[in-house]
């Protein structure tokens, strides 16, 4: 997979030494009208109060190949099954507050079908809904949108990564 940028600190929150790694995926997710999947975090939590989007997905648990962690984290946090379309790169970002950094894997994915969702608790706490985007309007909303705290380490990080996801699908000829 390709590198689309180098490691994003985060200057939201004091430097700290990082202690440890996490590998996730994330997908840009289409639908039957070619719109993109963002979920809408909003609450409060460690990060501060929460109003951002950002691409469905999470950790990849230890043993699990990332193809199979984006299956299995799209059905938990949107209750789908998905066919993965191409990869589209990886974006490092440190998070401070967690001492760790997270090496996300994206994907362009598209929805095959529907399952059971299994959202954990805190997913349940921070996630206010699924919003759908036409695929001009995603790099404007990353441009427009105020976001405070963590989401504008997310946002920047999801605007990158959607950049190559948009060029990814023109050149497959989805858009």
């Amino acid at each position: 997979m390709r590198i689309l940028c180098d490691t994003i600190q985060d200057d939201c929150y004091p430097p700290v030494p990082i202690e440890r790694e996490r590998s996730a995926v994330r997908a840009f997710l289409l639908n039957d009208k070619n719109e993109i999947a963002l979920l809408h975090v909003k609450g409060r939590d460690d990060f501060g109060d929460r109003d951002h989007y950002e691409t469905p997905g999470g950790g990849v648990e230890p043993g699990e190949s990332l193809q199979n962690a984006l299956r299995r984290e799209m059905g938990e946090e949107l209750g789908v099954t998905i066919d993965i379309l191409a990869e589209v790169g990886v974006i490092a970002n440190e998070y401070n507050l967690l001492r760790r950094r997270d090496v996300q894997h994206y994907f362009l994915a598209r929805v095959t079908g529907t399952r059971p969702k299994a959202p954990t608790e805190e997913e349940k706490a921070l996630f206010a809904g699924v919003e759908w985007f036409a695929p001009e309007a995603l790099l404007s909303m990353y441009d427009s949108r105020p976001v405070e705290n963590v989401g504008l380490e997310i946002h920047r990080r999801d605007r990158i990564a959607a950049a190559a996801a948009l060029d990814i699908a023109k050149e497959l000829g989805i858009f």
